[in-house]
C-alpha cells in the first residue's frame, strides 16, 4: 500500500469513527426527555462562558507503556442554549512524559487537543459532557493527527470553580493516548447576569 492509499484509509477510518462517536452522542441526547430541556429555560441575554482548566492525566491500559504522565491546560468556551443544555469548544495543550524505567527515554510529547461537543446539566451543579474532534501529536519522533474524543462528568463547587473525571482517548497509530484525568476549572462569565446559571433551580 502506497502513502496516498495509506492517508486516504486513515482519513476514512478517522470519519467513520467520528460518525458512530457521533451516533452515540446524539442517541444518548435523544433519551433525554424534551420536557428536562425545557424546564424553566427561560431567555438568557448573556448566555456566554469561558474558563480555564488544568487537567491531570494518568496514562492506562497500553498507552502507559510508554508514558507515565500527563498535564497540560484547556480554555473552555461554553455556549448556553438552555439552563440544562450548552455547546462548548475546549482547545487545550499537553505534556506527555515518556515512562523511562520502560522505554529508556526521556523527555516528553506535545499534544494539541481540539474538541468540540455537548454539555448537559441533570442537576443543580452536576454536569455531563461529551467531546470529539482531532488531536495533534509533535515530538522529536514525528507529528501525527488523528481523530480523538473526550467524556466527562464534573461538580460546581462555587459558582465559577468546578472539578471533574474525565476519560479521552486518541485513535492515532503512532500515538494513541488513552487517558483518566482529574481536571479543576474556573469559569468566567459574561456579565452579571449570567452568574450562578450552573446552579440551576
Amino acid at each position: 500500500m502506497d502513502g496516498n492509499q495509506t492517508r486516504q484509509s486513515l482519513f476514512v477510518t478517522i470519519i467513520m469513527l467520528y460518525i458512530n462517536y457521533m451516533k452515540i452522542i446524539f442517541a444518548l441526547l435523544s433519551i433525554i426527555p424534551f420536557s428536562l430541556w425545557a424546564q424553566k429555560d427561560t431567555a438568557i441575554k448573556s448566555n456566554l462562558s469561558f474558563g480555564i482548566t488544568l487537567k491531570n492525566h494518568l496514562p492506562i491500559n497500553n498507552f502507559k507503556r510508554t508514558y507515565s504522565y500527563g498535564i497540560g491546560g484547556a480554555i473552555i468556551g461554553e455556549l448556553k442554549i438552555t439552563q440544562k443544555f450548552s455547546f462548548i469548544l475546549n482547545p487545550g495543550y499537553f505534556k506527555y512524559l515518556f515512562n523511562k524505567k520502560i522505554t529508556g527515554i526521556s523527555g516528553s510529547t506535545d499534544y494539541f487537543l481540539l474538541l468540540g461537543g455537548a454539555k448537559y446539566y441533570p442537576g443543580k451543579k452536576v454536569y455531563v459532557r461529551g467531546e470529539s474532534g482531532v488531536g495533534i501529536k509533535t515530538s522529536k519522533f514525528g507529528k501525527e493527527s488523528a481523530f480523538a474524543y473526550s467524556g466527562g462528568a464534573g461538580l460546581y463547587v462555587t459558582k465559577n470553580i468546578d472539578v471533574e473525571m474525565e476519560y479521552t482517548k486518541g485513535n492515532g497509530t503512532s500515538f494513541a493516548p488513552e487517558n483518566i484525568g482529574l481536571n479543576a476549572a474556573y469559569t468566567f462569565y459574561s456579565n452579571r447576569r449570567t452568574k450562578g446559571t450552573h446552579t440551576l433551580p
